[in-house]
């Protein structure tokens, strides 16, 4: 009995221990580093900051590689009683390009980027593991927040916009981490981004299309770093062929040495619009509309695989004599890589549904994203 005892709390102790906290801090000013990401570059396992610069990971006996854009790359290795600590990374240094910034040739390079898109990323069959996450606060208190784990199949990351999303996206729902919401009935509680609003920006070629075809560019300023050739810019785009788009302060990062891009931001300047709510039959209107999507590739078999993508929206609507200002955030951070594989039909998802309406039984311990304080708060409550 003595020893089955000391077996368990043995077998406990080094469970506990194949699990790590890490915090990244900018090595200048000691601010957290959101959206940082920490994977094994030998099984791509690995997950992304929070916004207080926090990841939780399962530890493996080898290298963790931690990263994010404008930083200097940092790897670790990782034993098995590897335990929490804290990381700082050094950011480049952020030169302006002594060029006429007004004459750089940004449709020449995005031309570059499509023309070798075989060339530069990965389009090989497998199945991405995602942790999918929507935050939504009103009048800055957090209202609705979940989050899960699904399984994304994708033959590449160049979206054929002849078919429809669910032949472009197989989306299993494996499990839910946390899933909260406050008073759904209540105002503007309930509001959302449709997926086929969102969904078609996972995939690179949407902005290479939309970036390809914009109308007034103007190039703010270009920046350099030691890896990246970084643009700012104000444009008109298409997101559909009648539905013009003016981004502001839109950046660019173009990898120095491949001349691909590895993130891009396209940030829409603020609108004013108006509907009727689609449960309620509510008139509204909205002012100050604005929103961000942004796309990350990293490294991967000599080639960039998707990292993360998020969409970000704040927005104010006045509605029976009140207002409210909204801000909603919807993210797909990469966990890991399974090389081919399918996803059954039957187990599949229709993508033109938000995700709120497959929310599966929670499974507790198994969440690759760490909520900060003030999420896990709410979820406790």
């Amino acid at each position: 009995m003595k020893s089955l005892l000391y077996l368990l709390l043995f077998t406990t102790s080094a469970l506990r221990a194949q699990v790590a906290t890490i915090t990244l801090l900018d090595a200048t000013t000691h601010q957290p580093i959101p959206n940082a990401e920490a994977y094994y570059p030998t099984t791509l396992n690995g997950t992304i900051t929070n916004a207080e610069g926090k990841l939780r990971i399962n530890i493996e006996n080898d290298t963790l590689t931690l990263s994010h854009i404008g930083y200097q790359t940092k790897k670790i290795f990782t034993p098995p009683h590897f335990n929490t600590t804290t990381i700082h990374l050094q950011p480049y240094e952020i030169q302006l390009d002594e060029v006429v910034v007004y004459n750089y040739p940004l449709k020449e390079k995005v031309k570059y980027v499509i023309d070798n898109y075989f060339k530069l990323y990965d389009t090989q069959s497998k199945i991405l593991e995602i942790t999918y996450r929507e935050k939504y606060l009103k009048n800055d208190t957090l209202i609705r927040l979940y989050q899960v784990q699904l399984d994304w199949w994708s033959k590449n990351h160049i979206l054929q916009f002849k078919k429809s999303l669910n032949d472009n996206l197989h989306i299993h729902l494996k499990n839910t981490d946390y899933s909260k919401i406050s008073n759904p009935d209540e105002g503007v509680n309930s509001a959302f981004f449709y997926p086929n609003f969102i969904l078609p920006y996972l995939h690179l070629n949407f902005y290479l299309i939309a970036l390809n075809n914009a109308k007034d560019i103007e190039i703010k300023k270009v920046e350099k770093d030691h890896q990246h050739t970084i643009v700012t810019f104000n444009a008109q785009v298409y997101i559909n062929k009648n539905e013009p788009v003016d981004l502001q302060n839109s950046v660019i990062y173009f990898d120095k040495n491949t001349q691909a891009i590895k993130q891009i931001s396209f940030t829409q300047k603020p609108t004013n619009g108006e509907g009727i709510s689609q449960k309620k039959k509510i008139p509204y209107k909205t002012f100050d509309n604005k929103g961000t999507w942004q796309i990350t590739f990293t490294p991967y078999k000599n080639k960039l695989l998707f990292s993360s993508y998020s969409i970000k929206g704040s927005i104010i609507f006045q509605y029976q004599g009140k207002t409210d200002q909204a801000y909603i955030e919807q993210s797909f951070l990469r966990t890991g890589v399974k090389e081919g594989g399918h996803i059954k039909k039957s187990d599949r998802i229709d993508v033109n549904n938000p995700f709120f309406q497959y929310i599966t039984p929670h499974k507790p311990n198994q969440a690759k994203f760490i909520l900060t304080t003030a999420e896990q708060d709410f979820i406790n409550q």
